[in-house]
């Protein structure tokens, strides 16, 4: 597109001897750009002009007939040069939408931009897409650096090719750079003010009263607030069965209690259900078993609920996310919870089964009033059955993280996190980013790298069952490991493997039966861009000739090249969970008005399970290391113990990683030099998570050791914000009195917001009630490890 030439002219005027604050140089009162299309303005300045230190300033929106969230779609060179999230100055760089979800203004190399059908929407709080705050549309970027005297050119391009809607500029200018608004330092902290005593609590029975009343409704009592719980049925031709207040079923409700268990029988003439409610030691089991009556298939919604009327101090939390309007909707089998508090005392509930897992989401309504477990997948064949298990944790005096913890000791995911990870560059451009590997690997703390996706020319990748065909590169591969290892003894080398997707195109006819495809019938693909070819995608399992091609994969990497493991990228599902023209056995796409069966389907998680766990197993049972994208989405597959990372480009993503292995990647767009790791290892301990690099290695490089060096081995026992406590260290961000209710010594280590060790750092050792304790009280910014000696 042709640039917009802004020739502009500014003068100064004094009005009794005070100078006026010069007007903005506008460059371009509004502006329309289509998805992927860059847009060029020319603005001239002169040497005087750049005395001002300006800034680029401009409001910036998707255009939508109403508010639909956001996502990374704008960038913005000055004179070629990137603008990137280090010249945001008027807010800060964390937003959160009322629904409670967390973003980032910067990501992925874009600004964030809101879909909106103006300026203001999303500046109100009358939705849960607005934003906490207001400036949803303004950006005011620190370019004075960038620009020169004569002609400058201000690029902005439309990122997001998989959208329709443009992005809509308005009053493009350059104004006198603003004061940055920054997060405040914590004050330094007196030290003689009194700290939190920070130790792993007991863990016992939970008191809790529990009545199943004549309508088959539970109310739960933790604390001092009872929560009232109902379940609801739908049957065909758009109806629904509600156990708790307003029951109607064709059959009555029958409750029988029977010791610590009641049982619960209903029918309809669609379906027969019998549930089990089971008293344990910290929380209520419930399992209910549904049987299709039928002869044909059956969809059956089902929802779980917590009624949020009538609480005090309410909170919700979806998938771990806590909305500011007690509304709102997620969906994930990684966190599959909703935790609903009221003052000190909360009740959550997490789906448990493969089934209910995979399926759910995660929904708040303010009518009405209630937050729980919705499942609008779930289908029976005909006269089949199933047992649909969920359960309840009171937590009195409790949040969201006992909720947790509760479950992690329950699903027995307190497993151990053996050391740092990174990727390693590939062997193309090793010599430029990382010239010395072994000072790499001491100064990182590494104890495991994977390799890159196999790449035989230029931006050409070979994923899926192409690798298979690339000698040369295998060979390639295989002299890195080697060169690796020899350079940093002990180090474990995994292999890149992606089973989902593949780049040959012979496959599409090969393995017709495993094409993953869409709603239209068509196969899946990523389309050639930066990266070429087209990839495919494709649904491995235990049956199929696809599956079977693919185990020579992890065959090739495990035996025939020696690797130490596999790194296995996107395990649960790659762009999307649902699979036309299969079926898993209990997934159905439902017409909702009829609350019926349009279509079968396969959620991936279950389809291809029974593929994960033979290999999952495969490698671990050969003794290799096992390390993949993203958390498990089913309980068997949370069962299998191995680390898995969930890719943190916004640490509140870390809150699906919080039930099994709460570990997350470092988002490269916030760790562009070494200053920037201890910040990040911050952020992911806010969210509850460890941290796993993952960065530039062309812009950041690693000169000296960090906290990298002491945060693993780490056996999780609680997870908190701002804190984690394990077995061998607590890793903190906080201050307080930390232990583990026991005589273990500590050794204490405090890294500086710059990276580096701080030397001669006192944290005094404390005796309470005949237990150790550190007394830890950390500089702004600062992050420590407290190792403990036995």
């Amino acid at each position: 597109m042709r640039p917009f030439a802004v020739l502009l002219m500014w003068c100064f005027a004094a009005v009794i001897g005070e100078a006026v604050a010069a007007p903005p140089v506008v460059i371009a009162p509004s502006a329309r750009i289509e998805p992927t299309k860059p847009q060029s303005f020319t603005v001239t300045l002169t040497p005087e002009m750049l005395q001002r230190k300006l800034a680029l300033s401009l409001l910036a929106r998707l255009d939508s007939p109403g508010l639909g969230g956001s996502t990374y779609s704008m960038q913005v060179r000055v004179n070629g040069k990137a603008v990137d999230f280090a010249r945001l100055l008027n807010k800060l760089l964390e937003t959160e939408m009322l629904s409670g979800l967390q973003l980032s203004w910067y990501g992925q190399g874009a600004w964030r931009v809101a879909y909106s059908p103006d300026y203001e929407a999303a500046n109100r709080a009358d939705h849960p897409a607005c934003l906490v705050g207001g400036h949803a549309y303004d950006f005011v970027l620190q370019v004075a650096d960038l620009l020169k005297a004569g002609e400058n050119q201000i690029e902005i391009r439309h990122s997001e090719g998989l959208i329709k809607n443009a992005l809509v500029i308005k009053d493009l200018a350059l104004v006198d750079e603003p004061a940055r608004v920054v997060v405040p330092d914590p004050a330094a902290i007196d030290p003689k003010a009194p700290l939190p005593v920070i130790a792993p609590k007991p863990v016992g029975k939970v008191a809790f009263g529990v009545q199943c009343g004549a309508d088959g409704g539970l109310k739960v009592t933790s604390g001092k607030v009872t929560f009232e719980v109902r379940s609801s049925f739908s049957y065909p031709n758009a109806g629904w069965n509600v156990l708790g207040a307003g029951a109607q079923w064709p059959v009555a409700v029958a409750v029988a209690p029977r010791g610590d268990e009641t049982v619960v029988t209903a029918q309809c003439a669609a379906y027969r259900l019998r549930r089990v409610v089971k008293r344990l030691g910290d929380h209520l089991a419930v399992s209910d078993e549904l049987t299709n009556l039928t002869a044909g298939d059956l969809h059956v919604s089902v929802k779980h609920s917590i009624v949020t009327a009538g609480l005090t101090e309410g909170e919700v939390y979806l998938r771990g996310l806590k909305s500011r309007i007690m509304q709102g909707n997620d969906s994930g089998g990684d966190n599959p919870t909703v935790y609903v508090r009221s003052g000190k005392d909360g009740l959550g509930i997490v789906a448990e089964d493969d089934v209910l897992r995979a399926q759910c989401s995660q929904v708040a309504t303010k009518e009405p009033a209630e937050a729980g477990l919705v499942d609008h997948y779930f289908m029976l064949p005909a006269r089949g059955k199933y047992t649909l298990r969920w359960s309840l944790y009171p937590t009195p005096e409790g949040d969201y993280f006992d909720f947790v913890n509760a479950i992690r000791r329950n699903w027995g995911t307190n497993f151990t996190v053996p050391g740092e990870f990174a990727f390693a560059p590939h062997p193309t451009v090793e010599k430029e980013q990382v010239p010395d590997l072994g000072a790499w690997v001491r100064n990182a703390g590494l104890k495991i790298v994977s390799l890159q996706i196999p790449m035989p020319e230029p931006g050409v990748l070979s994923h899926g069952l192409a690798f298979l065909r690339e000698k040369a590169e295998q060979a390639r591969l295989k002299d890195q490991a080697d060169r690796l290892r020899a350079a940093a003894p002990g180090l474990k080398v995994l292999q890149y493997l992606h089973v989902y997707i593949t780049r040959l195109d012979e496959a599409v006819e090969a393995y017709k039966d495993a094409r993953h495809l869409g709603a239209d019938g068509k196969q899946l693909s990523y389309a050639a861009g930066s990266w070429k070819p087209t990839f495919w995608l494709f649904l491995p399992t235990t049956t199929n000739a696809y599956g079977r091609e693919m185990n020579k994969t992890f065959d090739l990497v495990c035996d025939e090249l020696g690797f130490d493991g596999v790194y296995w990228d996107e395990l649960a599902y790659s762009r999307t969970d649902v699979a036309y023209g299969v079926h898993d056995g209990h997934s159905a796409m439902p017409n909702m008005e009829t609350l019926t069966v349009q279509e079968r389907v396969a959620l991936t998680p279950l389809y291809c399970q029974d593929y994960q766990v033979q290999q999952a197993r495969r490698v671990l049972d050969a003794g290799k290391i096992l390390i993949g994208n993203g958390q498990p989405r089913t309980e068997t597959m949370t069962k299998l113990h191995f680390p898995r990372f969930v890719e943190a480009w916004q640490p509140a993503s870390l809150r699906t990683a919080h039930l099994y292995c709460p570990l997350g990647l470092s988002s490269p767009d916030r760790l562009r030099t070494e200053e920037d790791i201890v910040p990040s290892v911050r952020s992911h301990l806010e969210n509850g998570g460890l941290w796993y690099y993952y960065y530039n290695q062309s812009l950041v490089k690693l000169t000296h050791p960090t906290v990298t060096q002491r945060m693993f081995p780490f056996t999780p026992i609680e997870l908190h914000q701002g804190y984690l406590i394990g077995k061998e260290r607590i890793l903190t961000g906080r201050s307080g009195l930390f232990g583990w209710n026991d005589q273990s010594k500590h050794r204490v280590y405090v890294y500086g917001k710059d990276g580096r060790e701080v030397e001669g750092f006192v944290a005094p050792a404390r005796t309470i009630k005949g237990s150790n304790f550190t007394e830890l009280r950390l500089p702004a910014g600062a992050v420590a490890v407290i190792e403990r000696v036995q």
